[in-house]
């Protein structure tokens, strides 16, 4: 049976209000140029800088077909196969949340070690549950900008990372209601990581929800300032981008390809599972309404990259990992399917 729309639907969102001056910041410095590296979770020693060995593996790691270990990749090797997972916990409080944060959130942390970078959106109130059996030796920074819930934004990581900053988007639309996205400081995470000998910049993001006028108009100068962000901070350079998007090609208003062209992205998804082809508004994608977790779907959360600064980016594979985040009774573990890529990242 086929479906037009099997993918996740856009979720109410976890809500957000500018905070600050999110204006555009002049390029950081390369980390292999930097002192040591700062903004380390404090549960881990920090490494030397310019280091780019492998964080050592978990005693109980167990190793997987391609001969690495579980949870972190051989930064020894020319090249190496870096999994990759963007996931919204949908860790709103209990009660607002349109799952259920205060059960799920201890049942997905020990599944994010099966990534070796974990990219979440809306980890608001059961954060320490969230990394409570991580085995990842980097964490990112928790949120600091007032009283608020916080930009949802956060990582766990099996390679270090330099110039952590978080951004707040410029525009957002509805404090009571669409979505309610003003109410939290919703936008994008930046940070520089050393996978093997490369250097990659990733971003993770979360942009304003909903479908009507003023949500479409609010996440496209969402995109926009991301493409700005992206094209001051990371010129020339490797990049990958992940996240909520709440957005699709298909849909009339939505700004996904302006991103893309903008930024120089290649979408993983069209690249793996759309033959290369982008769809056009109004088309129809085609995909099984009896596989939830179908790769065909077009999905509202997105795998973005491009190569450059030396490093190659080669996507191997796209999966959503709806099967794997599920709870004792076969539930999802929140309202949406975690997606996944392994990307072989090589520097030339």
């Amino acid at each position: 049976m086929l479906s037009a729309s099997c993918g996740d639907d856009d979720p109410p969102g976890a809500p957000l209000l500018p905070a600050g001056d999110a204006s555009v910041t002049p390029p950081p410095p390369d980390p292999s140029d930097a002192g040591p590296i700062t903004n380390i979770d404090a549960r881990v020693p920090m490494r030397e800088a310019g280091s780019i060995t492998s964080p050592p593996p978990p005693p109980d790691a167990s190793a997987r077909e391609d001969g690495s270990v579980l949870g972190f990749m051989d930064a020894a090797r020319v090249g190496v196969a870096l999994r990759l997972l963007t996931y919204n916990v949908a860790g709103l409080p209990e009660g607002i949340s349109s799952s259920h944060p205060e059960h799920n959130s201890a049942l997905i942390s020990p599944l994010l070690n099966g990534y070796d970078i974990a990219l979440l959106q809306e980890d608001f109130s059961y954060h320490p549950q969230i990394v409570g059996a991580s085995q990842h030796p980097y964490v990112s920074p928790p949120y600091t900008g007032g009283n608020s819930l916080g930009d949802g934004l956060s990582f766990l990581s099996g390679f270090a990372y330099s110039d952590f900053q978080r951004d707040a988007w410029l525009d957002c639309n509805g404090v009571l209601d669409s979505g309610s996205d003003c109410l939290t400081p919703k936008g994008f995470t930046f940070a520089r990581f050393r996978i093997g000998e490369a250097s990659v910049d990733i971003y993770d993001l979360h942009t304003d929800a909903g479908s009507a006028v003023g949500d479409q108009t609010a996440r496209a100068a969402n995109l926009r300032q991301l493409a700005a962000a992206i094209g001051a901070r990371s010129l020339g350079r490797a990049v990958i981008v992940a996240g909520d998007i709440n957005a699709r090609y298909t849909r009339a208003g939505d700004t996904v390809a302006e991103l893309v062209d903008a930024a120089q992205l290649t979408d993983a998804w069209i690249e793996l599972e759309n033959k290369g082809q982008r769809p056009a508004t109004g088309a129809t994608v085609m995909c099984s309404a009896d596989d939830p977790n179908d790769p065909a779907c077009e999905r509202i959360d997105k795998f973005f990259y491009r190569s450059g600064g030396g490093v190659t980016l080669h996507p191997r594979e796209y999966t959503v990992e709806g099967a794997k985040f599920v709870d004792e009774k076969g539930a999802q573990l929140s309202d949406h399917r975690p997606v996944s890529v392994i990307f072989d990242v090589f520097k030339d």
